[in-house]
């Protein structure tokens, strides 16, 4: 299938139907973009939280001091050691996957790490199988972790990972996930090339958008987002 175009001409110039001939195919490298996080809608229908462990299931909150206050999703642990509230995406409604690797998805996540133990793996958001408990060693997906308070993009297979670190984070920032034919890019704030570039342990595997937070040495832990964006350049 091909798309007909035509040739701008001057005024008065002739065409010809050489203009219009079908001579360049369509590009199925679209975007398609679907915001994950929208605002103002009931969290519990695109989103599932029966991954949260005895710590409080992710909900719509104001954050901010009065008169400035802004609407985000918030994960809280809880002060005991090894609660974790999560959040996966759903596809229409039910607990799935939504992507694959081969579709070369691009997540884009506004994320803030409000409180996290400065020791041990504390948070992850990213892309994950729907059905891996977070937290998992060596987990398949591309994601970002906290780990001993820095900052990892991480990509891995199920059986091994690559890590690498990012240093220091911010409270606030932005983070995307770029899935390329081969490897996988990893972003942070407003740096236009990638603060990491992942050519081992890509995942082949079905994903989904997940958020997690764990607390560790009984520290009450609070992560947030107020956008989420998935994007897909398909391969077919």
């Amino acid at each position: 299938m091909s798309n007909r175009h035509k040739r701008i001409v001057a005024t008065l110039d002739t065409g010809t139907s050489a203009d219009w001939n079908a001579d360049h195919e369509i590009n199925y490298m679209l975007y398609i973009s679907e915001e994950l996080l929208r605002l103002g809608d009931p969290l519990a229908t695109i989103w599932d939280t029966a991954e949260t462990i005895d710590g409080a299931v992710p909900v719509w909150v104001l954050v901010g001091a009065a008169g400035s206050e802004h609407a985000t999703v918030e994960l809280n642990t809880g002060a005991d050691t090894g609660h974790i509230s999560s959040m996966r995406y759903m596809l229409d409604g039910a607990v799935s996957n939504v992507t694959s690797p081969n579709d070369l998805p691009v997540l884009t996540m506004a994320v803030q790490i409000d409180t996290v133990d400065v020791t041990g793996k504390t948070v992850e958001f990213g892309f994950v199988p729907s059905a891996t408990t977070p937290f998992t060693a060596n987990q398949a997906g591309a994601y970002f972790r906290v780990n001993n308070n820095t900052l990892y993009a991480v990509t891995g297979t199920g059986a091994a990972e690559t890590a690498t670190s990012l240093g220091a984070y911010n409270e606030y920032d932005h983070y995307r996930i770029e899935f390329m034919s081969t490897l996988v890019n990893f972003y942070v704030g407003s740096v236009a090339t990638p603060v990491a570039i992942h050519t081992t342990h890509r995942p082949v595997v079905a994903l989904t958008a997940k958020v997690s937070v764990i607390s560790v040495n009984d520290t009450d832990s609070t992560i947030r987002s107020d956008a989420i964006g998935l994007t897909r350049l398909r391969l077919q």
